[in-house]
């Protein structure tokens, strides 16, 4: 980041501040992950480029949502879905109204959520190989399950399915567990998975 700051290369420095949030989300820091991403979307407000904006307003929102604050999450991703819609960016669009469903569900509004989740379902249900399909199909599950939707369990087949294809294709045993523990819509999705298959109760 620092050599594109120095050559003078704000629209690489701006993606650099981009992968340092996200690294910083992986590793737990939300504080430094919401740096990063603010300090992004200061350069590509100046370069005027609403692409970034999208993908800045974005990371903003994960890091909130990482710091558990439903509030200002749902405020940033309905930015980024703002600018995703600006440029017509599909994949960005869809992944946004998910996040924003994710978010009004968080904070109690399931009946915001469910009308999004709808727009989005069809395209997440053919999301298998899509690097944003098990985070997609996680958060249509959850506000499905919410409102007792049957569809919901569908939802939470094809994350758990997509997820363990990914993690067969590596062969190391403790790579495999790092994949299942460090990434968090893995996580998420094997937490849900063993709610699933956990005996009933007496």
């Amino acid at each position: 980041m620092q050599a594109n700051r120095d050559i003078g290369v704000p629209y690489s420095e701006a993606a650099d501040m981009c992968m340092l949030s996200e690294c910083a989300r992986a590793q737990g820091d939300a504080a430094s992950s919401l740096a990063h991403a603010q300090a992004s979307l200061a350069v590509y407000v100046r370069l005027s480029d609403q692409y970034g904006q999208a993908m800045a307003w974005d990371h903003i929102g994960h890091a909130h949502r990482a710091a558990g604050a439903w509030a200002e999450a749902l405020a940033a991703f309905e930015k980024a879905l703002a600018m995703y819609d600006a440029v017509d960016d599909a994949t960005g669009r869809r992944a946004a109204r998910a996040q924003v469903a994710e978010a009004h569900l968080e904070r109690g509004d399931g009946a915001l959520a469910l009308p999004l989740v709808e727009r989005v379902l069809s395209d997440v249900e053919q999301a298998d190989e899509r690097e944003d399909g098990i985070l997609l199909a996680l958060i249509c599950h959850r506000v499905l399950a919410a409102v007792q939707d049957p569809r919901a369990d569908r939802l939470l087949v094809q994350a758990h399915r997509v997820m363990q294809s990914r993690v067969a294709r590596v062969a190391d045993p403790a790579v495999r567990a790092r994949m299942l523990d460090r990434i968090p819509a893995h996580r998420a999705v094997a937490e849900a998975w063993s709610r699933r298959i956990a005996p009933a109760a007496p």
